[in-house]
């Protein structure tokens, strides 16, 4: 199945590949993720909410690793969410080029 620019896809239980990102701001620099927390919330019933490492802070990479049951099938909605080291939170919920909502687009296993 062909995704759009603001579709990931994963089959459901799968535990790879990790979720990997970058940050950036509108005009494109990353975000320096120093001292920041960041969260990626998919939207079940009740929110999964999964602390991302961070890989490379002054670039904004951060990673999602999987466990098995984090990935259930069905479209769903998904955010990222960064808290900085004074509490302030921002939150990436679209697609900066398509300014479409972030989805995950997880299918049933076969077997």
């Amino acid at each position: 199945m062909a995704l759009n620019p603001n579709e990931l896809g994963y089959i459901e239980n799968d535990t790879l590949p990790p979720l990997r990102g970058t940050l950036t701001e509108d005009d494109g620099t990353p975000v320096n993720l120093t001292g920041c927390t960041v969260n990626l919330h998919i939207n079940y019933n009740p929110v999964l909410i999964k602390t991302a490492s961070i890989v490379n802070a002054i670039d904004g990479i951060w990673l999602v690793e999987w466990e098995t049951g984090d990935l259930k099938a069905g479209r769903w909605f998904f955010e990222i969410q960064v808290t900085d080291s004074n509490g302030d939170i921002r939150t990436w919920r679209k697609e900066p080029s398509t300014d479409k909502y972030l989805t995950m687009v997880i299918e049933r296993e076969i077997a």
